[in-house]
């Protein structure tokens, strides 16, 4: 919730919940979490 847009004051709230949206996608799926750890992570969503 720190950087919920909803409920945030920080002008960057947005972008830094996408941010934070992207890496929890990233790393919450075994096959994109793999090509990561294998510093592949040049992929795009």
């Amino acid at each position: 919730m720190l950087y919920h847009p909803n409920a945030s004051t920080d002008p960057d709230a947005e972008k830094k919940m996408k941010e934070i949206n992207k890496a929890y996608d990233t790393l919450s799926d075994p096959d994109k979490r793999a090509r990561y750890d294998n510093f592949e992570n040049t992929f795009e969503s």
